[in-house]
């Protein structure tokens, strides 16, 4: 049932999550350079943009998805 292939993956995905990244230097340097507060707006601004970028991602593949019908069935691979 379960490939090496996807274990494999697996196993990298789960170590990319964990890992902290930009986004963690930027909370860091606000919690240390201003304060609690300071990262807890830095925080809800990484939240708000990446709803954000999710959204208009959504947004755009569905108004591709709408004018071009053939782009779907290309991306589903059909």
């Amino acid at each position: 049932m379960f490939d090496a292939r996807y274990v494999a993956f697996a196993t990298i995905s789960a170590l990319l999550v964990i890992s902290p990244g930009a986004t963690m230097a930027v909370v860091l340097e606000a919690a240390v350079g201003e304060g609690r507060k300071a990262a807890l707006y830095t925080v809800i601004g990484v939240n708000i943009a990446n709803s954000s970028l999710a959204l208009a991602s959504a947004l755009g593949m569905s108004f591709v998805f709408h004018q071009w019908p053939w782009t779907l069935q290309f991306v589903k691979g059909d």
